[in-house]
């Protein structure tokens, strides 16, 4: 478990690629667990301190709450997108512009669950900003490493963005 930062309302952790942000119904184990282990909070349940995730490939910071007020706070934060998420991935291919916006709508897949669709009937708005931070070869093809925003903060929002605009994730065997 690599904390880094602690205090009485919040623990923010560092997840390492390949380990879920939440208990699966396998016992795999989880960062949450792992967390909640560690904090041994008495005001929230392991599911309440996740306030967000990240999917199981990915790296990175995530938040977690230690008490109820902070649940609260943090999920208004959240819903109201004063939290600002931002990713940085390596794509397929050398993206043309340098950076711009991606206006896709997304629903849920439900005959695939718990995958992500575009176009759908009902779709939810969905936007994701990028900008090129470098245009790389990596073992002879093109990629390019982009700074993202993720606007709208839509399961798998990225993934199926990225894939949808030509330029699917390096590594991402799902979109």
């Amino acid at each position: 478990l690599k904390i880094v930062h602690e205090d009485e309302h919040i623990i923010v952790v560092d997840k390492p690629s390949g380990v879920l942000t939440v208990p699966s119904d396998k016992n795999v184990p989880s960062l949450a667990q792992a967390v909640f282990d560690h904090c041994q909070p008495t005001e929230v349940t392991l599911d309440q301190m996740v306030v967000h995730r990240l999917g199981m490939d990915t790296s990175g910071l995530i938040v977690l709450a230690k008490t109820m007020d902070t649940v609260r706070q943090m999920n208004a934060l959240f819903r109201t997108r004063k939290i600002t998420r931002q990713y940085e991935a390596l794509v397929v291919g050398h993206l043309p512009q340098h950076g711009g916006l991606i206006s896709l709508p997304l629903m849920r897949d439900y005959e695939h669950p718990p995958y992500m669709r575009k176009l759908l009937e009902m779709p939810k708005e969905s936007l994701t900003k990028y900008e090129v931070v470098n245009r790389e070869d990596m073992d002879g093809t093109p990629v390019s490493r982009v700074a993202l925003t993720s606007i709208s903060g839509r399961t798998h929002q990225l993934n199926v963005h990225l894939a949808a605009f030509g330029h699917p994730i390096v590594g991402d065997s799902v979109y």
